[in-house]
């Protein structure tokens, strides 16, 4: 779908965003033959630097060996603008066919009709200042002058 791609271009802006906002960390203990591998609400993507927990979106920042033994400690961050883009698909995907057209509707009037209607107006409005400045002012000015004035009594 089209945000997955968006999704996709994005990716790497998200990653270093999250990773540098002061947003809490959270830690995670794993058992270590646990550790990168896919459940049915746990999935590992990006090459293991990203997890997605029922459909949350969060960066790997680090995984450490923990002092007791078998388990690693997985620092992560939550990733608020992926998992948007991603819920947001999935809300898409429920939509109805008419309902997803009106979405598309709306999505046609904000990035083309809008842009357009506001160009042709700008440019009518540069003609019909150029109409009036050079036609009707100095047609104005011509008959003023050519007037022919009373005589005083």
């Amino acid at each position: 779908m089209v945000i997955d791609g968006y999704v996709v271009l994005n990716k790497s802006n998200y990653q270093t965003e999250t990773l540098s906002n002061s947003e809490k960390e959270f830690v995670w203990s794993v058992q270590s033959e646990n550790l990168f591998k896919n459940s049915e609400s746990l999935k590992w993507k990006d090459k293991n630097k990203e997890i997605a927990i029922n459909n949350y979106y969060f960066e790997v920042v680090s995984i450490k060996k923990s002092e007791v033994r078998n388990f690693n400690l997985v620092t992560i961050k939550f990733d608020s603008k992926e998992t948007n883009m991603k819920l947001l698909s999935l809300k898409l995907i429920n939509f109805s066919g008419k309902e997803l057209q009106k979405i598309f509707n709306v999505l046609f009037l904000l990035l083309i009709a809008i842009p357009i209607v506001a160009a042709l107006i700008k440019y009518y409005s540069l003609l019909l200042k150029d109409f009036i400045t050079n036609y009707l002012l100095k047609n104005y000015l011509t008959l003023n002058q050519q007037t022919v004035k009373p005589p005083r009594c």
